[in-house]
């Protein structure tokens, strides 16, 4: 014997089921959306305060490359975001310091905060220690005077000269890699 609605038809059995599989796909609908949300403003307002801060995926380590062919061929894991198959990570924010002809401080501004301005740094900490330290890419400048050795010569007009450009200006830098001293390579 089947079940009858009330007018008299035979009762579906699924119907109970496919109403509960729309809840559920509604659920797991408001679910994502949720976790995108939190997501997304997390890493909108999450400043990177050193360059130890910036996550691994936007500095990929170079590696010796083992597969297909395993030419010994140094290639980084994320070296496809370079052909313009995905737009490729970035650190934005305003050039703090320039400490030589071809490095930079960064103080960087998340996304969700850019409407409000420079971040205000405080005084009383160091700017290694809220900053993000920048070797500008390809550029060979010449190097100043530190660690007991002498500066060489046009170090000076070279630092001049990039901090006319870049000093207390909004400043976007595509990260390369980090270096042995713990820097952010990029352009």
């Amino acid at each position: 014997m089947s079940a009858k609605n009330k007018d008299g038809d035979a009762a579906d059995p699924l119907l109970p089921l496919l109403q509960r599989a729309d809840d559920i796909l509604l659920g797991v609908l408001v679910t994502t959306v949720l976790g995108a949300g939190v997501f997304a403003f997390r890493r909108g307002t999450t400043r990177f305060r050193t360059a130890k801060d910036v996550p691994l995926w936007m500095t990929p380590n170079v590696k010796e490359s083992k597969g297909r062919g395993g030419n010994g061929v140094k290639r980084s894991w994320g070296h496809w975001l370079q052909w313009g198959r995905i737009r490729r990570p970035r650190i934005m924010g305003y050039v703090t310091a320039v400490n030589d002809g071809d490095n930079v401080r960064v103080a960087h501004v998340p996304l969700l905060r850019r409407p409000f301005g420079q971040p205000k740094l405080d005084k009383k900490v160091l700017l290694s220690e809220c900053t993000i330290n920048v070797r500008l890419a390809g550029v060979d400048a010449p190097e100043a005077a530190h660690w007991g050795h002498e500066a060489q010569p046009y170090s000076k007009e070279a630092r001049e000269y990039l901090s006319k450009i870049t000093l207390n200006k909004f400043a976007c830098v595509y990260p390369h890699r980090r270096d042995q001293y713990e820097r952010i390579v990029g352009q």
